[in-house]
């Protein structure tokens, strides 16, 4: 108590003393929240992102069809059999909203110019129902013979919209087939494709006729209720898929390379965190180590008067303790205040966009994160005072008097 007194009185007495200091944690604390909230969102949206444009909430796919984040193949794919009873069942079960059928090929996709592309076929009034589906120009509902292409896509083949192009694959027979398609509209291409921008969308009848198979798809994509489906309604679409030969898998069992580049990116933001706390120890511990060697003479005096050396670094740490909250409240408070402004004024994603399948950035305050912040940084400064305290905790009195 003695020690928390004398470091209250120490602050009034000697404020300017620890300007510097309060600075210090104002901004630590500042750069540190706003780290976090900025990994926070770029995950969430990473995850919103699988759920939304790649996976729905739960895929069915053949076990031994092994594309990764829509990878498409060429050759014979193991397909989902009898789809529209199995997405008749369903659609039955309580906690799911719909499904979509979709088959992903890999197409040679040619007019003046070939490219390689990632072919899908879908159900159109399915897709708009359940999925995000969209076009940014053209029409939105494809007839057979018709085409909607990645606009990147379009300018790379120096297409239009209205103009045809031929699209080859390999049957599932294992034949060559060509088909040519109308251009009718330029794709949203997030709402079917993570991390593609080179997709051409036809109708589903039209894939099934390129695959020379009836009833057939490459995944279908179940949309539960909520993002973390429930054991038993998984259950219940394992149960249902396994007589259309397929196995469901939840979006983060789907979407591997989802959970470790948001694994990668919260790597990222602890680097910079741990990068963060070393800067504040530095800081912290020469502020502290001034403080200490300016007051040498006081110190020298209050061990004269019977005071440990204990009780004289419990004063040091009261001294950055108080300042640290006094700081860090602030600097929450501003820090917050600071986020939801700026996520009110929508910061736009920009290229981002086409991943994340967001326009804005959406920052979210945490106040358990916020706290947790101002915990380690009040540590970080205890830390520091120790270290700094050090090379005196074995000084004598007179030797602290005299220097």
């Amino acid at each position: 108590m003695v020690s928390f007194k004398l470091a209250i009185r120490n602050i009034k007495m000697n404020f300017r003393r620890y300007v510097l200091l309060c600075i210090v944690f104002f901004l630590a604390t500042s750069a540190l929240i706003f780290n976090f909230i900025g990994a926070d969102a770029l995950k969430t949206s990473m995850e919103n992102a699988c759920v939304r444009i790649f996976t729905g909430n739960v895929m069915v796919k053949n076990p031994d069809y092994g594309f990764r984040l829509g990878m498409a193949v060429s050759g014979t794919p193991d397909l989902v059999t009898d789809v529209h009873a199995f997405m008749e069942k369903c659609d039955g079960i309580n906690d799911v909203k719909g499904s979509v059928a979709r088959i992903r090929r890999g197409v040679q996709v040619s007019a003046e110019k070939t490219e390689y592309m990632n072919l899908l076929g879908v159900d159109v009034e399915r897709e708009k129902k359940y999925s995000e589906f969209g076009v940014t120009e053209g029409k939105e509902d494809i007839a057979s013979g018709e085409a909607l292409i990645s606009g990147i896509y379009l300018k790379k083949l120096n297409l239009e919209v209205g103009d045809t192009v031929g699209i080859s694959t390999v049957s599932a027979t294992g034949l060559p087939v060509r088909k040519d398609f109308k251009i009718v509209g330029i794709l949203k291409d997030r709402n079917l494709n993570f991390l593609r921008q080179d997709s051409i969308v036809i109708g589903y009848e039209d894939a099934q006729m390129l695959l020379e198979k009836e009833d057939v798809a490459t995944e279908v994509l179940v949309y539960t209720k909520q993002k973390d489906c429930k054991k038993s309604t998984l259950a219940a679409i394992s149960e249902a898929s396994k007589a259309s030969g397929g196995e469901a898998y939840k979006w983060d069992e789907v979407g591997n390379e989802i959970v470790y580049a948001s694994l990668g990116s919260y790597a990222s933001i602890l680097f910079l965190a741990l990068a963060c706390i070393v800067i504040i120890c530095a800081l912290v511990y020469n502020l502290t180590a001034m403080s200490i060697y300016s007051q040498m003479r006081t110190i020298g005096t209050m061990l004269a008067l019977g005071m440990t050396h204990g009780k004289v670094l419990l004063k040091f740490i009261c001294e950055n303790i108080v300042i640290g909250i006094l700081s860090c409240g602030v600097s929450a408070i501003f820090t917050t205040l600071g986020v939801v402004a700026l996520d009110s004024k929508e910061i736009p994603m920009g290229v981002a966009a086409e991943i994340f399948g967001s326009e804005f950035l959406s920052l979210r305050v945490n106040g358990g994160m916020i706290i947790l912040v101002a915990v380690g940084v009040a540590l970080t400064s205890i830390i520091s005072t120790l270290i700094a305290f050090r090379r005196i905790k074995r000084i004598k009195p007179i030797e602290a008097i005299v220097q």
